[in-house]
C-alpha cells in the first residue's frame, strides 16, 4: 500500500467540537496525499461519535483506553504514523489556508529538510479575532545539515519548536528512544537529530491559528509536583548538548530567565506554589541566590494581590500583542474571518 505523502498527527482530549471543525479545515486542502492520525487520549465526550461520522478513508482514529498523558499520547501518535512527513496539529488549531499542504510538499521536494516550521497566529483570547504573530520573524530563515549544536540551538531560539502545531518532521528513524517523558517539548530530541541531519526551514508567512482553551491533560510546566518542575527531563537532554566548558554559564542564564515568569506563576496557580517554584529553582542553580532580581521579584509578585496581575496582564498584552506585524494581514485577516463565520458554533471559545 503507496504511503501517504503526509500524516496529519493530532492528539485530543474532550474538545470534540473543535476537532469537528478543525477535521472541516482540514479536508478543504487542495493536496490530497495525506492520511490524519487521531490519538484520543480516553476523551469522555462525544469524540469518537464525531470522528466516525467523517466516514473518510484517510482518517486513523486510535482511542486510548486510559489517559496516558501528553508525552505518551503525541510518542504514540507520531510512531504510528506512516507518511513521509509528519505535520502535528493541535486539536483546537487549525490550518489558515488550503494550499499549505500543496506549498509545503513545493519546499520538501526540492530540499527535503529534517523540520519545517510555520508561522503562528494567536486567537485573541480577550475578544474577537487574532490578536499576534508568534514568532516574530518577517522572511523565511533555514538552517543547513550537520550544522553544529551553538547553531542549531540559536536557529531555535528564534524558530520557537515548544507549540506542537505547525511542526513539519520528515518520518525517518523516529524511534521510540527519542521521545523524552516531558511535557515540555517531548518532540525536542526528534528536532535536534533531525535538524543535525537534514537541515530546517522556517515559513514566515505561513500560518497555523492555535486557540487557547482551558479543556487539557497538560500538566502545567509551573506546577511543582514531588519537588520537581514539570521542565527538569527536557532541561537535562538539552544541557547534554551544551560543551563541558560553557555549560555551567548556560546553565545560569537559562534557569536565570525563569525569574521574570514569577508574576505569571502567582497569577495562574498561588503563592504556595510560587515558593515552591521559586525554592527548586535555587536547588537547581544554586548561584541565582546572590541575584537580587530573584528576591525582589518573588516578594513583589508575593505581595500584589492576584487581580493586580490580571489586570497587568491585560494592559501587557494591549500594548505588546500586536497582528499589524502581519506583512499579509488583510487578506490573513479575510481568510480568518472567513473561517470563524463558517465554523463559528465550533470555534467559540
Amino acid at each position: 500500500m503507496k504511503k501517504p505523502y503526509f500524516s496529519i498527527v493530532i492528539i485530543t482530549y474532550n474538545r470534540s467540537n473543535f476537532l469537528k471543525a478543525n477535521l472541516k479545515i482540514l479536508l478543504r486542502q487542495s493536496f490530497k496525499d495525506y492520511e490524519i492520525v487521531i490519538s484520543d487520549n480516553a476523551s469522555t465526550d462525544n469524540t469518537a461519535k464525531i470522528v466516525n461520522s467523517f466516514k473518510d478513508k484517510n482518517i486513523r482514529f486510535i482511542r486510548n483506553r486510559v489517559n496516558i498523558g501528553f508525552p505518551a499520547n503525541i510518542k504514540k501518535a507520531m510512531l504510528l504514523a506512516s507518511g513521509k512527513y509528519i505535520f502535528t496539529l493541535g486539536d483546537d488549531d487549525f490550518i489558515l489556508t488550503e494550499d499549505t499542504l500543496r506549498r509545503l510538499k513545493y519546499l520538501l521536494d526540492r530540499n527535503q529538510y529534517g523540520i519545517v516550521r510555520l508561522n503562528i497566529l494567536e486567537r485573541n483570547y480577550y475578544g474577537p479575532g487574532l490578536q499576534k504573530k508568534l514568532i516574530l520573524l518577517y522572511d523565511d530563515k533555514k538552517i543547513k545539515a550537520n550544522s553544529n549544536t551553538d547553531q542549531i540551538l540559536d536557529f531555535y531560539k528564534e524558530v520557537d519548536i515548544g507549540m506542537m502545531s505547525g511542526i513539519i518532521f520528515k518520518n525517518k528513524n523516529i524511534t521510540p528512544d527519542k521521545f523524552i517523558d516531558c511535557e515540555t517539548y517531548p518532540w525536542f530530541k526528534v528536532v535536534i537529530d533531525n535538524t543535525r541531519k537534514y537541515g530546517a526551514y522556517f515559513l514566515s508567512d505561513c500560518y497555523i491559528v492555535i486557540t487557547w482553551t482551558k479543556v487539557t491533560n497538560h500538566q502545567p510546566s509551573w506546577i511543582v509536583k514531588n519537588n520537581r518542575l514539570e521542565f527538569e527531563t527536557y532541561d537535562r537532554e538539552l544541557f547534554k548538548l551544551i560543551p563541558n566548558k560553557k555549560r555551567a554559564l548556560y546553565r545560569f542564564n537559562y534557569y536565570k530567565n525563569y525569574i521574570s515568569l514569577f508574576p505569571v506563576i502567582k497569577l495562574y496557580s498561588t503563592n504556595k506554589n510560587l515558593i515552591r517554584f521559586a525554592r527548586r529553582l535555587l536547588q537547581l542553580e544554586p548561584k541565582l541566590k546572590e541575584d537580587m532580581k530573584l528576591w525582589f521579584n518573588l516578594i513583589v509578585s508575593l505581595i500584589i494581590p492576584k487581580i493586580i496581575w490580571i489586570k497587568v496582564r491585560l494592559i501587557y498584552h494591549g500594548f505588546n500583542n500586536k497582528i499589524e506585524s502581519v506583512s499579509n494581514l488583510d487578506s490573513v485577516t479575510e481568510k480568518y474571518n472567513y473561517l470563524m463565520g463558517r465554523y463559528y458554533k465550533f470555534l467559540h471559545l
